[in-house]
């Protein structure tokens, strides 16, 4: 593949990864789905230079960490069905809802990563 051929697949790449994690952002996508979106871009470029593939995983990578910094946060359902966050800075912070640290260890063992402010789940680990 030609250089010139390269960078624009490469610019593609990047352009659809951006795109996935924005799109994701906006509907507050499962992370199941996100990830099937994201193997799904890979799948299209993979004819492309393994430097190529390596900078699009770089993106991806960069990506999912914006992602869990200013989109998510570890939330868990008390067992009065509200969700509380770990984050303390957040409205739904446990120890503002009442519970104590040693209600909220009991609680948080069945958790997950909310999408900060709604109450739709990221990623919750199963009972």
């Amino acid at each position: 593949m030609r250089i010139e051929t390269a960078l624009k697949k490469r610019n593609e790449l990047k352009q659809a990864i951006c795109g996935a994690y924005s799109i994701a952002t906006i509907c507050k996508m499962e992370s199941e789905k996100l990830h099937e979106n994201i193997r799904d871009i890979f799948a299209k470029y993979r004819k492309c230079p393994q430097w190529v593939i390596a900078f699009g995983k770089g993106v991806d990578s960069v990506m999912r960490d914006l992602l869990y910094r200013d989109h998510l946060e570890y939330c868990s359902i008390a067992p009065n069905g509200v969700v509380l966050s770990h984050d303390s800075k957040s409205e739904r912070y446990y120890q503002k809802r009442g519970f104590s640290p040693s209600e909220w260890s009991n609680i948080m063992k069945h958790g997950g990563h909310y999408w900060r402010d709604t109450d739709k789940p990221y990623y919750v680990k199963e009972s």
